[in-house]
């Protein structure tokens, strides 16, 4: 079976109603992603598409606790689907009997590199205790059992609620009284791999500083590409936002 179908699987052992399993391709050789369409209602089918792959080591001369998904077949470049809510992403580590799901929406623009790194404690805990969230906030893990699965899909629906964030800015371009693009190298400002359409962002300078004291909803979102000297290449956010309302409290610092 492939790892896609064993999650089928053990989505359908816990309950929840999976009516179909397809891989896109068409062969099983070739399963991601596949398409698993689960009943949610006596008259609606959700059809998620799951890319999935097997928990490996970081690879050849490499020691310690990390271990990686090597996602060779996803992000923008190389993804047959568009990211959105409804495609999901998950390792197997079959040496601990335990799935990872990441975040699919932080490696829609892998860069130089594509791969999911995960912490050997992660499986080791969440084997013991058949469930473990973890990772960084902005690029959070989930470590489930296979009989904890159909806590994994509200998990991975969450991913999605609109939320606020608070990123340290490259530049910012005017284009209105109520609209902005804001430009944001992730590397200086992780936390802007997983802003999504509609989140709200807090804008704050290089200083750390909040200096126009709004919160801005993003309304679209591009990259552009920078050539750094060494001659690799690094992308840029180009987040289009709209002015949404005062800082009102405590922003969290970014």
């Amino acid at each position: 079976m492939t790892i896609h179908e064993d999650l089928a699987k053990a989505l359908s052992a816990a309950g929840i109603g999976v009516v179909e399993v397809v891989p896109e391709s068409g062969r099983r050789s070739a399963p991601n992603p596949t398409r698993i369409s689960v009943r949610d209602g006596p008259r609606h089918l959700v059809h998620y598409q799951l890319f999935a792959w097997n928990i490996t080591h970081e690879g050849k001369g490499r020691v310690g606790d990390n271990l990686r998904v090597q996602a060779t077949s996803f992000g923008q470049g190389n993804s047959p689907v568009t990211v959105d809510e409804w495609v999901l992403g998950v390792g197997w580590s079959g040496d601990h009997g335990v799935f990872v799901g990441f975040d699919p929406w932080i490696k829609r623009n892998p860069g130089s590199s594509s791969s999911v790194h995960i912490k050997r404690q992660l499986l080791e805990v969440a084997a013991a205790q058949h469930w473990l969230e973890g990772g960084d906030n902005w690029d959070p893990r989930v470590g489930f059992v296979p009989s904890e699965s159909a806590r994994f899909l509200p998990w991975a629906q969450n991913l999605w609620v609109q939320k606020t964030v608070s990123v340290i800015c490259h530049s910012v371009e005017v284009v209105d009284t109520d609209r902005i693009i804001v430009r944001i190298d992730p590397s200086r400002s992780k936390r802007a791999y997983g802003v999504r359409s509609s989140d709200r962002l807090a804008i704050f300078d290089k200083s750390g500083k909040n200096p126009d004291g709004y919160l801005w909803r993003v309304q679209g979102i591009n990259t552009v590409t920078v050539v750094l000297n060494s001659g690799r290449n690094r992308f840029h956010y180009l987040f289009t936002c709209e002015k949404s309302a005062r800082v009102r409290g405590q922003l969290e610092t970014p």
